[in-house]
């Protein structure tokens, strides 16, 4: 009786087939007889000379057939956990039968593998799915552990990466050398911090020289503006409203998870061969920053924050309001231009945004100061007109 499998026909009726075992000691062959023992579960080697004694018993479970190179057909076979023993088999007949033996295993390893892959990759998936909707919270957790020393150097190692990277846009881009306008943006930003509670970060502004209308806060307490964004403003208010907003995203640590957010998924991509070098990765931060490329709603926390630093610094959040309205519409008719190229055309609704920050000024009304003369505001926008690109030496390069 013989039964078909496929194209292959295994002979049911062999329970036993002349074979040859290697003891994994030496290169010597013994001459066994293998049999199929009557729970159909496992196997035997049996001596020639001593039947009664088995040689070796394995699980058909954890029986492997190997395929030999040989002239003639052979199969080998080895047990999990593998100890170095092989029965070696060279009859076609006893092939067969042999694997008539091992066939129902194999099938159900087949299927215990197929069932593995099935529920790993449903496990990869939800946990992919599971991972991305709450990575934000998780990135903003390790981001409030980040030590502020390591957050300086970080917003270092970016500034660094961005000024070369506005040098290589154009020859004039690049930190401005001693910014003349200085005194005003300190006395804007003492003014913002003046009843905010105790910071750990130094907070310092930088201006580089764009036509790019552009601000965004670096990890450590840098806040970068370009001179393109003070001559855009039309008041000191506006140019607070900006301020305010960064501040945020530096007291809230936004840059800070964004860079390990970045750091990760590049980590998960190294898993899966799709490498980049550092530089890489130091330029694809940059370019994070300079699009401001934060969330919705982490803009939306910016912007509710820095309208409550602005509310007890005594500034009105309507000058934040205009701006954002302004410079939206600006944007808007002039998506082709380079000159909103950075903080506003990558901001999400700023008409919305607009609106939002007006009732929040509507449902509580409050006190508003004037931040600088007009002599100051005019000496202020004058310097960013009139700025220069600080010479690079060699220490630079």
């Amino acid at each position: 009786m013989s039964t078909s499998l496929g194209r292959e026909v295994f002979p049911s009726s062999l329970r036993q087939v002349p074979a040859f075992m290697n003891d994994g000691q030496s290169a010597q062959e013994h001459v066994v007889l293998l049999r199929l023992r009557s729970d159909g579960q496992s196997l035997e080697a049996l001596s020639t000379t001593e039947p009664h004694s088995p040689l070796l018993a394995w699980q058909l479970s954890q029986v492997t057939g190997l395929s030999g190179k040989e002239a003639i057909p052979t199969l080998r076979l080895r047990a999990t956990p593998d100890n170095g023993q092989r029965i070696i088999i060279r009859s076609e007949n006893s092939i067969a039968a042999v694997q008539g033996w091992l066939h129902p295993f194999n099938q159900q390893q087949k299927n215990l593998l197929w069932r593995k892959w099935v529920w790993g990759s449903l496990l990869v998936w939800s946990l992919g799915i599971l991972f991305y909707f709450t990575s934000p919270m998780l990135f903003q957790m390790g981001a409030d552990l980040v030590p502020v020393k390591w957050e300086e150097d970080m917003g270092a190692n970016s500034l660094s990466t961005i000024t070369e990277a506005l040098r290589l846009i154009s020859s004039e881009g690049g930190v401005v050398d001693n910014f003349e306008g200085a005194a005003e943006l300190d006395i804007i930003l003492q003014r913002l911090l003046k009843n905010e509670a105790p910071s750990p970060y130094t907070f310092s502004i930088t201006v580089l020289k764009s036509s790019i209308v552009n601000a965004f806060a670096l990890p450590g307490g840098y806040i970068v503006l370009t001179t393109g964004i003070i001559e855009e403003s039309t008041s000191p208010e506006e140019l607070a409203g900006v301020l305010a907003h960064e501040l945020v995203h530096i007291t809230h640590r936004h840059g800070t998870a964004g860079i390990i957010h970045s750091q990760v998924w590049s980590a998960i991509a190294g898993i899966f061969g799709i490498s980049d070098s550092s530089t890489g990765q130091l330029a694809k931060i940059a370019v994070f920053f300079m699009s401001n490329g934060f969330s919705r709603d982490l803009e939306r926390e910016a912007d509710a924050d820095g309208v409550e630093i602005l509310r007890k610094a005594q500034i009105s959040p309507l000058g934040m309001a205009n701006f954002f309205g302004r410079i939206g519409g600006d944007a808007a008719e002039s998506a082709s231009s380079n000159a909103y190229l950075s903080y506003f055309s990558s901001h999400p609704d700023l008409k919305e945004r607009q609106v939002t920050i007006r009732e929040k000024y509507n449902r509580a009304p409050f006190q508003d100061l004037p931040i600088l003369t007009p002599a100051q505001w005019k000496h202020l926008k004058s310097a960013a007109q009139n700025s220069r690109v600080k010479a690079v030496g060699k220490s630079d390069l």
